[in-house]
């Protein structure tokens, strides 16, 4: 924080001046009308002293009174002596003609508070001058003067200009301190819209969030809070670890009342997500934020019809650039400052780490995914005849949740346990799986224990515990004649309802080692048949309106995978 900021120049420009006590042309900005007022009555004129300028003397209150001495050799001498010796010490008292006193103000640089000299001259000091009642006689204004000081003695003059002096100081002071309280104000007003939009964001961090949403909302936050005309974010289309993001751009517009469907459907949005391509080649090795204040000297094209000042802010993971930030020119038509560019540089670190994370789950997701691909391609395998068939389970699952209304997370989940809906049949011998015909007692009760396998397997992974309902119960029967606990009704958990079902469908649309595929037209037939005693009458109701398009895509993508093992 500086020692001593400027003052704000419309500020001083506001503050009242008395024109009856002022030299006219002279500068006094600084000088409250308080201050003029109390050396005014106390007989007291303030002078700058510089020899480098013209004048070197320049009265700036009180200056009916001390323009006729300005003359007198004794007095100009003594004045110019005070500039070149800086303007003496505190409590000094030089006498240079009869009645005539002067005394230097503490602080020679109190004219870079007043603002009435140039920067770096040295010699500029200030100095006060009082005249004794016989020399302040003349005028009305020297009359009053001369009365106040009647009987003053020179040891009171000392004192008088000691405590004049001081008045001055204290208001350079207290002028100096507002400064300083006027900064740190500016300083805390942007450490907290920094602190406020970085809480807003981290609120809207939560997992049920899509990632656009979050992207969107930043995006609009940061435009609100900074006051710019419009802002972008932008991902690099190249970065394959978020191929999952189904939007890569977002572009909002300056309207903080509207929603964000309006916000981000500006016709001008193509334009602006349209300079991402040019402007991340031209920042690529970017670090820090970067501020343009005349958009033309980078030379891209179409830029200049959409801004005048940019802001560029990089967003890193480790060494790469994923993204961009850009906005341009602030509402109140002020440049783009530091501050803006902190604030939009805190909120990229935190996408950055929101992108990262986002990036570290899709890795963890997608190995996820493969293990459980990989461990029901395994017991598919154990009979040609079934394979695929747990890969079709998840996908009808995932379609009747889905047609039935489920959010997004649920339709995921019973996918999932689509998936591994039969793994316990890793317990059951390949001769029972594949055995030709119909199954012995021993047989049947060997393979009616493969939901209860399966879910002991998956009881151990806390990520798959929501999956268990659905491995247990897949052979349950909503009238209660299931296996392997006899569920009846709602008591049938809602996954092994929906897997039962979609399981009954693919095991009678499939060929098996001991009977032909049914038709398409049959099986559905079967499936209205049962609703209300094998299957949920609500689901099955759903389950019979479906598209099932992609579902015969994948048994046609099976049955080729097959034919090339077979060959």
């Amino acid at each position: 924080m500086p020692d001593r900021p400027a003052p704000n120049p419309a500020a001083a420009a506001a503050r009242p001046a008395h024109p009856e006590q002022l030299r006219a042309g002279a500068d006094a900005r600084g000088l409250p009308a308080a201050i003029v007022e109390r050396l005014a009555g106390l007989g007291v004129a303030l002078l700058r002293l510089d020899p480098q300028a013209t004048p070197p003397i320049t009265p700036l209150c009180h200056a009916a009174q001390a323009e006729p001495l300005l003359g007198e050799p004794e007095v100009e001498t003594t004045l110019l002596e005070l500039a070149r010796n800086g303007g003496g010490r505190r409590g000094d008292l030089h006498e240079p003609a009869p009645g005539v006193y002067l005394a230097p103000l503490p602080e020679p640089d109190a004219a870079r508070t007043f603002g009435t000299a140039p920067t770096g001259t040295a010699a500029c000091c200030f100095t006060l001058l009082m005249l004794s009642p016989e020399r302040a006689g003349g005028g009305a204004a020297g009359g009053a003067a001369g009365g106040a000081m009647a009987g003053v003695t020179r040891e009171e003059a000392r004192r008088l200009l000691v405590l004049a002096a001081d008045l001055v100081q204290q208001h350079a002071e207290v002028d100096a301190r507002e400064g300083e309280l006027h900064a740190l104000s500016l300083e805390l007003a942007s450490s907290y819209e920094e602190l406020s939009l970085l809480y807003k964001l981290s609120t809207s961090l939560r997992v049920n969030e899509s990632p656009e949403s979050t992207l969107r909302d930043a995006c609009c936050d940061l435009l609100d809070t900074v006051g710019l005309r419009w802002l972008c974010l932008s991902l690099k289309p190249d970065e394959a670890r978020l191929d999952s993001l189904t939007e890569r751009s977002f572009a909002a517009t300056a309207q903080p009342s509207a929603p964000a469907s309006i916000r981000f459907a500006s016709p001008h949005t193509e334009q602006l997500e349209a300079l991402a391509a040019p402007l991340m080649h031209r920042f690529v090795d970017a670090r820090e934020p970067v501020i343009c204040d005349d958009t033309a000297e980078l030379d891209i094209d179409g830029l200049t019809a959409q801004a005048t000042s940019l802001l560029v802010v990089p967003i890193r993971v480790g060494d790469r650039l994923v993204g961009l930030l850009y906005g341009a020119d602030r509402l109140d038509q002020q440049l783009i400052t530091s501050v803006d560019a902190k604030l939009c540089h805190s909120l990229a670190g935190s996408l950055a780490i929101f992108l990262e994370n986002h990036m570290l789950f899709e890795d963890a997701q997608g190995m996820f995914l493969g293990t459980l691909q990989a461990l029901t391609s395994a017991i598919d395998a154990k009979d040609s005849y079934t394979h695929g068939h747990s890969e079709r389970v998840a996908l009808l699952a995932r379609m009747l949740a889905d047609a039935a209304g489920y959010d997004p997370h649920t339709c995921d989940r019973v996918h999932l346990s689509g998936l591994v809906h039969d793994v316990g049949k890793i317990g059951v011998p390949e001769a029972v799986l594949c055995k030709p015909g119909r199954l012995t007692t021993a047989e049947f009760k060997s393979i009616k224990r493969h939901p209860e396998i399966g879910a002991g397997i998956l009881r151990g992974i806390r990520q798959m515990d929501d999956l268990i309902p659905g491995v247990l119960c897949h052979h349950e029967k909503f009238d209660g004649t299931g296996y392997p606990a006899g569920r009846a009704g709602s008591d049938i958990p809602l996954f092994g309802r929906i897997l039962g079902l979609v399981d009954a469908f693919d095991a009678m649309s499939s060929h098996r080692t001991y009977r032909a595929a049914m038709s398409h037209t049959e099986v559905l037939a079967e499936i209205r048949r049962c609703a209300g005693t094998q299957f949920d009458p609500e689901l099955a109701a759903v389950f019979l309106k479906l598209d099932f398009a992609p579902y015969f895509a994948l048994i046609a993508e099976h049955e080729q995978g097959h034919d090339r093992r077979a060959a």
